[in-house]
């Protein structure tokens, strides 16, 4: 028999493991496990029960013929089996299945009021790079009457070796071969635009149609595409261009599907890329509504807009990368980020993460939560039945403080143990039909 010790597995894993059990600590201490609804109830419970006391004490020497202390008695009995504390026992443990649940499946709700907030999700906005895409753009054809695509491709890898844009890293790693170093001279990058360097003496210029613009080199008409392109001159020469594309993830169609099958009630994508583009791939994905060409600024834009025009009471998830979603929270309720595994040991920022860079865990973080509500809710009603049962056998004088406090008790231990049943929960179908199929 072998025996296995934590020196023997990886540090990135047992660091991201401690991250990992540190967030989940984290989500259940955050914020409070009564749902929204339960709170203006219980705001109003308290109120009542003790107008109702009163009433006991008052009323009932005049309907029975009882004496005013024994009335008096009742009332204070009423006000003892009223405590509230029996309905709320199993909202914690709810909370804390339903995180323990999520995590189980690749999801990390940042506090308990996202688990409120996705519940009542009713548009879901997708950032699509790195989230219905994997985020990672390759090389899909290249275009030049000067050379063979493979010297035009080693050209732009050697033109793109100091720079760290996407383009570069998917255009080097098509390449494939090695970069000769000692021949790159002025290396000067353009933000947003590309780069200007010289190779060898010969002047080259690697970007977009704007930065071919700025440096006076024409491109042909039929070159000229509003796909992801990216445009290459020699020696003040147009020489061809490269196209780039982005692999869908595989559960995209079916993950965006699951939403509306969840309650979602709008799914939008948001790119930076053209319209024409942006229309394949919102087709492809059956997602109706699109803003194509967004920079940074004009997604946050149109984030605050599709948030102002949801109905009260109803929230909103901004799906971004972990870059997209990480850096600073938006006008949304609940920015997600999706992330790969191997992105787990940097910090959890969003409300929400899905680990696993899986989009059908969106839904099912959705159901999860729409689960845990429900269950909350019916567990607050079912202990209410059964208190207000009591509470009337107290005021009649039927039921003892004793009887009452253990049946009482009785309610509240049976609504902890249901509670469990959360963990059985799949995310899918959320709400109270999801309930009862389990």
């Amino acid at each position: 028999m072998s025996r296995w010790t934590m020196s023997q597995y990886p540090e990135e894993w047992l660091s991201a493991a401690a991250a990992l059990i540190q967030a989940v600590d984290a989500a259940t201490r955050g914020g409070s496990s009564v749902p929204s609804l339960a709170t203006r109830f219980l705001e109003l419970y308290t109120p009542v029960i003790v107008v109702l006391a009163v009433i006991v004490a008052g009323i009932l020497p005049l309907v029975y013929k009882i004496d005013i202390l024994q009335a008096i008695r009742r009332a204070l009995v009423f006000l003892v089996i009223a405590n509230p504390c029996a309905m709320l026992a199993a909202l914690p443990l709810i909370s804390f299945c339903t995180v323990g649940k999520a995590a189980k499946n690749g999801i990390l709700f940042s506090d308990i009021k996202t688990i409120q907030n996705a519940a009542r999700t009713a548009a879901v906005a997708f950032d699509k790079t790195g989230t219905l895409t994997d985020g990672t753009p390759r090389v899909a054809s290249v275009k030049s009457q000067r050379m063979d695509a493979d010297i035009f491709i080693k050209i732009a890898a050697h033109a793109l070796a100091y720079s760290d844009s996407p383009e570069a890293r998917a255009i080097i790693a098509s390449y494939g071969g090695t970069i000769y170093i000692e021949l790159i001279e002025d290396f000067a990058e353009f933000p947003d635009l590309g780069v200007e360097v010289n190779i060898d003496g010969v002047r080259i210029c690697v970007g977009s149609q704007a930065l071919m613009a700025e440096k006076a080199i024409a491109i042909p008409e039929a070159d000229k595409s509003d796909e992801w392109a990216v445009y290459l001159s020699i020696a003040a020469e147009y020489a061809g261009r490269i196209m780039l594309s982005e692999t869908l993830r595989q559960d995209a169609a079916s993950g965006v599907a699951e939403l509306a099958r969840q309650g979602v009630d709008s799914v939008i994508m948001l790119t930076g890329e053209a319209a024409s583009s942006a229309a394949k791939t919102a087709s492809d994905l059956n997602i109706k509504e699109y803003y194509s060409e967004c920079e940074r600024e004009q997604m946050l834009s149109a984030i605050t807009d599709i948030r102002h025009g949801l109905p009260p009471r109803r929230t909103m998830m901004f799906v971004g990368s972990k870059d997209s979603a990480g850096e600073a929270h938006t006008a949304a309720d609940i920015d997600v980020a999706v992330r790969d595994v191997q992105a787990l040991n940097s910090p959890f920022t969003a409300d929400l993460t899905i680990l696993n860079g899986r989009v059908s865990e969106i839904a099912t973080a959705i159901g999860l939560a729409q689960y845990a509500e429900t269950f909350a809710y019916m567990t607050i009603s079912g202990v209410f039945i059964i208190k207000l049962a009591v509470l009337v056998l107290a005021a009649l004088g039927i039921a003892t403080l004793w009887f009452a406090v253990f049946l009482d008790l009785a309610a509240a231990l049976a609504a902890i143990l249901l509670s469990i049943r959360v963990l059985n929960g799949d995310g899918r179908g959320g709400g109270f039909k999801g309930l009862l199929r389990r």
